[in-house]
């Protein structure tokens, strides 16, 4: 399965850096920069997504900073690293690192977890939320940013018939029952992952500002509808 792991982590952050510095970042006329967060199900298309959005919002709001995209993987690599998170943080203005701890204060309140790994991956998550232009998936992005007005939510699903179909094109499993034992497990550390952090399920409908089946929708597809709800919400 593709991830952004491979993404020069030192240059995003520096970009994004100097970003800070080149514009009234994170506010844009008195405004906050927008972010996406993307939840998706096992097997959904959320990489292609993502980078797809990248692309196509970087192109229609090109006078200011450019978007970046953030899976799990690129998070965690952050989180582990102190200078990396350091670094953005210090980059914010004293006042908006104000509004930024103030931040991190509700964030701690709303997660039962313990776990430092993700404590300081929330953190790195809502920095990366605070300054915009971001399109962040899983990890409970949604949830880790819901106080936040400048979000837009998506949540990505697809039939369980779909999703094994779409698990055996990206693993070289010798059995169907293979792709459903492996897309089952999956399945089974997403509401792990949920139920330890948050005490709740994941996906309550709710949450969301938009929700698309993936079996209906190509990424493609997906990237217009989300720009389309992006613009009825003025947030580009």
């Amino acid at each position: 399965m593709k991830t952004l792991a491979t993404m020069d982590v030192e240059g995003v952050i520096a970009r994004r850096i100097e970003s800070f510095k080149k514009y009234d970042y994170p506010l844009e006329k008195g405004k906050p920069q927008p972010f996406i967060t993307i939840s998706r199900e096992f097997g959904c298309e959320s990489f292609e997504t993502a980078t797809r959005l990248v692309d196509k919002l970087s192109a229609i709001t090109e006078s200011g900073p450019p978007w970046d995209a953030f899976d799990k993987t690129l998070v965690e690599w952050v989180a582990k690293g102190d200078q990396l998170l350091e670094r953005i943080i210090d980059s914010m203005p004293p006042e908006h690192r104000r509004h930024y701890e103030e931040f991190l204060k509700v964030m701690e309140l709303k997660t039962t977890s313990c776990d430092k790994l993700f404590i300081r991956m929330a953190r790195v998550i809502k920095c990366i939320a605070w300054h915009g232009r971001a399109v962040i998936i899983g990890r409970g992005g949604y949830l880790v940013c819901a106080d936040m007005p400048a979000g837009f939510h998506v949540q990505m699903v697809a039939p369980k018939k779909w999703r094994l179909e779409q698990a055996a094109l990206q693993h070289d499993f010798d059995s169907e029952y293979e792709a459903e034992k492996y897309v089952d497990m999956m399945d089974k550390t997403r509401k792990q992952f949920f139920c330890y952090h948050f005490c709740r399920e994941a996906g309550h409908r709710d949450d969301f500002d938009l929700v698309i089946n993936n079996a209906r929708c190509s990424p493609s597809e997906m990237v217009d509808m989300i720009i389309c709800g992006m613009k009825q919400r003025g947030l580009v």
